[in-house]
C-alpha cells in the first residue's frame, strides 16, 4: 500500500469529524491553521485537505468568518476512513461499436488501481459522488466537462485520461511510430508489395492522422507502395469494390476501425475475393474482435495493460510530484495474428 500523504491524513481526520455526531449544519468547524497546527504542517497543506469538503459542499469557507458546517454525511464515510487512497474512474455509457474495449481497459484499469494500493471507485459522466466520497485521482475515459473540470481542480485532484483526446491533463499517448514500424516489418516478412489503407468517418480521419507519417515513411523505406480510400460510409462500398477489381488491387488492407468492415466485406465478395488467399487484412482497435468473420480479424491496438499502467502511474506521479509535470511513455502497440494475414 502506499503510504498515506499528509494532506489525506488530514481529510480523513476532518470527514470522521463530520461524521462522529460532535458537529451539526450551521456549527464552526475547525480552520485551516487549527489543522495546521495539530498535524504540523503548513497552511498550504491544510487548505488542500480542506478543498475537498468545501466542494462536496459539507463545509463553507468565509472570508473573515471562519469555516462552517452546511450538511453531514449521509452515512458514515467507513471508506475513507479505512482505506489509504481512493481512485476515481469516470465513465459515460460507452458506444455499442466500443463496448468491448471499454470493458477490456476497465478490466485492466482495476487491476492496476489494486495493484498500487488504491481502491476503485468507478462512476458515470457525474463527478458528484467522486466529490463526496473524497477520492485522491480521477482517470477519465473522455474528456469532461469544462466545469466538471474546474470542480476536480478547486478540490485540487488530479486528473489523467485514458483516451486521445488534447486535454489539460496528461492522457494516452500511443505509440504511433512505433506500431507503424511493426506493422510494416510483418507486411514485408510476408511478402506483400501493396498496402491499402481504408476506413470510414471522422474517427478513420483521425486514426488516418496519426498513422499517416510514420506509415508512409516505413513503407517507402520498406518499398511497399502505400495508398488510401477514405470516403464516406455511403459510398465506400463501391469505392472499394472498384479498387479492388483494378489491376492495383493491394494485397494487404489496413482498416483504421471496425465501422468499415461491413462495407470492406462487401466489396470483398462483389469482386469475388477472399482473405487471406486474395487479400491479407489487419484492423486497428480490437472492437473488430466482437465481429464475426472467417478468418477472424487480425488486429493491431494498444496493449491495454500497459496503458492501465501508465494511466494510474502517471497519477501517482502527480501525487508525489504535484510541482512537476508527470512526464509519458509511450503506450506500445501489438499485433494478434488470428489468421487474417497471409503467410508467403
Amino acid at each position: 500500500m502506499p503510504r498515506m500523504l499528509k494532506y489525506q491524513e488530514i481529510e480523513g481526520w476532518l470527514r470522521q469529524e463530520l461524521s462522529g455526531g460532535r458537529f451539526a449544519p450551521g456549527d464552526r468547524f475547525h480552520s485551516e491553521n487549527d489543522a495546521a497546527r495539530r498535524f504540523g504542517v503548513t497552511a498550504v497543506t491544510a487548505r488542500k485537505a480542506f478543498a475537498p469538503l468545501e466542494q462536496a459542499g459539507y463545509i463553507e469557507r468565509k472570508r473573515g468568518s471562519g469555516t462552517f458546517v452546511l450538511r453531514l454525511p449521509d452515512r458514515p464515510e467507513q471508506i475513507r476512513l479505512f482505506r489509504r487512497c481512493l481512485c476515481g474512474i469516470m465513465i459515460a455509457e460507452a458506444p455499442l461499436d466500443n463496448r468491448l474495449k471499454t470493458g477490456q481497459m476497465l478490466i485492466e484499469l482495476h487491476r492496476a488501481v489494486e495493484a498500487a494500493g488504491y481502491l476503485a471507485l468507478l462512476t458515470g459522466d457525474d463527478p458528484a459522488p467522486l466529490l463526496e466520497a473524497g477520492v485522491d485521482a480521477v482517470i477519465v475515459f473522455q474528456v469532461p466537462a469544462a466545469a466538471t473540470l474546474k470542480q476536480f481542480r478547486d478540490a485540487q485532484i488530479p486528473v489523467a485520461g485514458l483516451h486521445t483526446d488534447r486535454a489539460p491533463y496528461p492522457v494516452l499517448k500511443p505509440d504511433f511510430d512505433g506500431a507503424a514500424g511493426q506493422m510494416v516489418r510483418l507486411f514485408h516478412r510476408r511478402g506483400f508489395r501493396r498496402l491499402l489503407v481504408t476506413g470510414a468517418g471522422a474517427d478513420a480521419e483521425r486514426v488516418d492522422g496519426e498513422f499517416r507519417a510514420p506509415l508512409d515513411r516505413a513503407a517507402a523505406a520498406a518499398g511497399i507502395e502505400c495508398s488510401r480510400l477514405i470516403a464516406p460510409f455511403d459510398s465506400l462500398t463501391g469505392e472499394l469494390t472498384e479498387k479492388l477489381r483494378s489491376a492495383e488491387r493491394p494485397d494487404v488492407i489496413f482498416a483504421l476501425n471496425s465501422w468499415c468492415l461491413d462495407q470492406l466485406f462487401t466489396a470483398l465478395r462483389r469482386a469475388r475475393l477472399h482473405i487471406p488467399g486474395d487479400v491479407s487484412l489487419l484492423v486497428h482497435g480490437s472492437n473488430s474482435l466482437a465481429i464475426p468473420s472467417e478468418p477472424p480479424c487480425s488486429i493491431i491496438d494498444f496493449d491495454p495493460a500497459a496503458a492501465a499502467a501508465e494511466t494510474v502511474g502517471a497519477l501517482i506521479r502527480q501525487l508525489r510530484h504535484s510541482s512537476e509535470p508527470p512526464p509519458h511513455r509511450p503506450i506500445p502497440y501489438r499485433i494478434t495474428d488470428r489468421g487474417s494475414i497471409a503467410r508467403r
